[in-house]
């Protein structure tokens, strides 16, 4: 099982709604994995360097679906 959620780019404006949304992804990340599922992003805008790294850095998986 594969959970994803769309990255949302206001985040990069508000400092609380990106702790919450770091608190969030690791929470999810580790539902995921104490049931063998996945843990995916998937984001329809680009995703800042710095979530990219973050991400990377607690194992979360992410795609940028731009056009």
């Amino acid at each position: 099982m594969t959970l994803r959620i769309i990255y949302p780019r206001l985040l990069e404006e508000n400092p609380n709604k990106l702790t919450k949304f770091k608190s969030d992804m690791g929470d999810r990340l580790r539902i995921a994995t104490e049931n063998s599922a996945t843990y995916e992003i998937f984001s329809n805008t680009p995703i800042p360097e710095s979530i990219k790294q973050w991400l990377t850095k607690k194992g979360i998986t992410f795609t940028e679906l731009l056009d």
